[in-house]
């Protein structure tokens, strides 16, 4: 069950794509293509738990000018899955 979505540039592409909070299964993240279409991502530790994520968001958390992902969980850690500068769709997960 979704409980929080929220959208940004997550792949550095300039389209809008998806991050999706659920209560006790993954989370999801879609990348779109450019045309509209939105595809599941390669898992990654942002999507590999099974969480019960109540909030997301997206902000330049490490001052490098793209887009990380912060997210927030009841009864288990935060976390924040920052973008890698100058590396489009490399993170790194704390």
């Amino acid at each position: 069950m979704a409980l929080v979505a929220y959208h940004a540039v997550a792949d550095g592409d300039g389209d809008a794509d998806l991050f999706v909070g659920n209560n006790g299964q993954k989370n999801a993240l879609y990348l779109n293509d450019g045309k509209g279409k939105l595809s599941a991502a390669a898992s990654s530790a942002a999507t590999a738990g099974s969480e019960r994520t109540y909030a997301v968001a997206w902000a330049d958390a490490d001052g490098d000018g793209d887009q990380d992902l912060l997210v927030g969980n009841d009864g288990q850690k935060n976390a924040l899955h920052a973008q890698i500068a100058g590396r489009r769709n490399s993170w790194c997960f704390g």
